[in-house]
């Protein structure tokens, strides 16, 4: 169970790690294009299998709304750091599978009789990738698959009453990005994921969207 109060340090020190990662999403496609063409770092992936782990920001549209109620909800926190660990197989040139575990993060916001509702969701996605060559070098992909959710919401009012509520299930999730490779073995990535559907009617149904930046080790 986690607790975020609005105005908080936490709450500060979150809103300060996304503005760094805004910062990092926005500079890294620019390094990703300016090294696209030095033949001298560039190096091919080959086929087989790879892991890797990546971070940046969730984006749950619209999760203050549809979790708690409608009618303007205050101090609503919808953004925040999301990460995930994956592994994969290209089994082809251009085709492979990936698997792995996704944190969306967390969402916070208060409704007009000052009850506080805090969400937050994770789960594991597999999925299906396709590699087009770009650049030469440079890796554009898309992926589509499942994404097995878990997520759980608490509320606490002013009087210190508190109620949690959680619940799984199966969805599906949309994805494209572009790898780069730095050496045989070690590349970087830029990726944007869209979660749709997430909950139901018992705790809410929302979309997420995740943009992350990461490394990606082969063998």
């Amino acid at each position: 169970v986690f607790t975020i109060e609005p105005g908080s340090f936490f709450s500060a020190n979150r809103q300060n790690w996304i503005s760094i990662m805004k910062h990092i999403l926005f500079i890294l496609p620019i390094c990703l294009f300016a090294v696209s063409g030095n033949p001298v770092i560039a190096a091919d992936f080959s086929n087989g299998f790879y892991y890797g782990g990546s971070g940046g920001l969730t984006d749950n549209k619209n999760v203050c709304e549809d979790i708690g109620d409608p009618i303007s909800p205050r101090n609503c926190e919808d953004q925040d750091f999301g990460w995930q660990l994956f592994v994969g197989w290209q089994f082809m040139k251009w085709i492979g599978i990936e698997g792995g575990w996704t944190n969306l993060g967390q969402s916070s916001f208060m409704e007009v009789n000052g009850t506080i509702i805090q969400s937050e969701t994770e789960g594991l996605q597999g999925n299906v990738v396709v590699t087009v060559p770009w650049l030469e070098k440079a890796g554009l992909y898309f992926k589509a698959g499942a994404f097995l959710w878990d997520i759980e919401v608490s509320q606490a009012d002013n009087l210190g009453n508190s109620q949690e509520i959680s619940d799984k299930d199966i969805d599906y999730v949309l994805g494209a990005g572009l790898r780069y490779p730095l050496t045989d073995s070690l590349g970087i990535g830029l990726e944007f994921q869209q979660f749709r559907d997430i909950g139901n009617r018992k705790t809410g149904s929302f979309d997420a969207n995740l943009v992350t930046a990461g490394l990606l080790f082969s063998f």
